[in-house]
């Protein structure tokens, strides 16, 4: 069996070099570069010659192309190696923007040689060459759906640019000199809006996701971490489990999708000084048979997320999950339409309880089988 090969993208030499030799030690084989576009040409040099990056350590700020851009360009290459993302002191929002769009991990600045060892074993513990070309098919099925999600924010964008440029146009006439200028940026922000909805009809319907059996109480603490990091330290984020394991066949990545989404949701409602809690149980209740008689107990694993904030009216509820909408004046509409599609591609359904001043508990429900262990 070959050496797990990790590409490390970082411009400060002293600390590529103390990477190498951490990973080194522990039998990686290990490329280095100083900047974003060599990193590139590595992956891209690889994938061409079959000898594919089993991981990336990118640093964000790098010269030539940053962390951002270098994601960004290996999706657009369709390069799936996994990526651990380094991270200095306020960069929390661009990681928020890195998680969603499925960055597997990150790491801050200062961090020990065990944190490295830590992150890096767990992303490659389970991943030999037949798992990486299946990651890597499952990513490219997935750029459709990342294509749609960043179209929703960009028309949100657009359609602002659109209208303000039409009230000028109307209070123009066209002997005014600005008059053919606003044309134009009329015309190319229609253009935008139609390339955004080309993006929004992709269809996602044929992506197809791996579910293994996974330890549901690890991938909340794991969440509930992430949420600590980039969130700030005035929101209290609490855990509710049970002493694990709970075992359930799931997709993990797209698990930790949907509660990172609704964690971020949660922060918005709760502003500074509230709680985020992400717990776990079994939800036991009376199943009806056909006809409206007794069909015995009918037990659902339940993963909720739920916050002390402001709360939502009964009368916005039935709309929340349904695409595009958004009670935030600069929301995208995009995440609890996402939440609930993932939800419903593990069998399972998903329920909200709020009310105005009382905070709201988003709950995951998911049928439970002999087999899944939970419980």
């Amino acid at each position: 069996m070959r050496k797990k090969r990790i590409l490390i993208a970082e411009d400060e030499r002293y600390m590529r070099h103390t990477l190498e030799l951490i990973l080194e030690r522990h039998g990686y084989e290990v490329l280095g570069v100083d900047n974003g576009r060599d990193a590139l040409e590595v992956l891209v040099h690889n994938q061409i010659n079959n000898t594919p990056v089993d991981l990336l350590l990118c640093d964000i700020q790098m010269p030539l192309l940053s962390g951002e851009e270098l994601i960004a360009a290996m999706q657009q290459r369709k390069i799936s190696t996994p990526v651990l993302v380094i991270t200095g002191f306020g960069d929390k929002e661009l990681v928020i923007r890195l998680m969603r769009l499925g960055c597997r991990d990150f790491v801050d600045k200062p961090f020990t040689p065990r944190q490295i060892e830590e992150r890096v074993n767990l992303l490659l513990s389970d991943m030999n060459s037949r798992e990486i070309e299946r990651r890597r098919r499952d990513f490219m099925a997935q750029i459709g759906e990342i294509a749609r999600t960043t179209a929703h924010d960009i028309n949100n964008v657009v359609g602002a640019t659109l209208g303000y440029a039409d009230m000028l146009l109307e209070e123009t006439g066209p002997e005014d000199p600005k008059h053919g200028t606003l044309k134009k940026i009329s015309s190319s922000a229609r253009r935008a809006v139609e390339i955004c909805r080309d993006l929004l009809l992709l269809d996602s319907t044929t992506i197809k996701y791996r579910r293994v059996r996974t330890d549901i109480i690890v991938l909340i603490e794991r969440v509930a971490s992430l949420l600590r990091d980039v969130l700030p330290r005035t929101i209290v984020i609490n855990t509710d489990c049970c002493r694990g394991p709970v075992w359930y066949h799931a997709d993990a990545r797209r698990l930790q999708q949907a509660l990172l989404n609704l964690g971020v949701n949660a922060a918005d409602a709760v502003s500074e000084g509230g709680e985020i809690t992400l717990g776990i149980g079994v939800r036991r209740r009376e199943a009806r048979a056909k006809g409206g008689t007794e069909g015995g107990e009918e037990k659902s694993l339940r993963i909720y997320v739920a916050d002390n904030g402001k709360g939502m009216p009964a009368e916005i509820i039935p709309y929340i999950f349904k695409e595009g909408y958004s009670t935030r004046e600069t929301g995208s509409g995009i995440g609890l339409f996402t939440v609930k599609r993932i939800v419903e591609e593990h069998g399972g359904r998903l329920e909200v309880e709020s009310s105005p001043g009382e905070g709201t508990c988003f709950q995951l429900l998911f049928p439970l089988c002999q087999r899944s262990g939970a419980g």
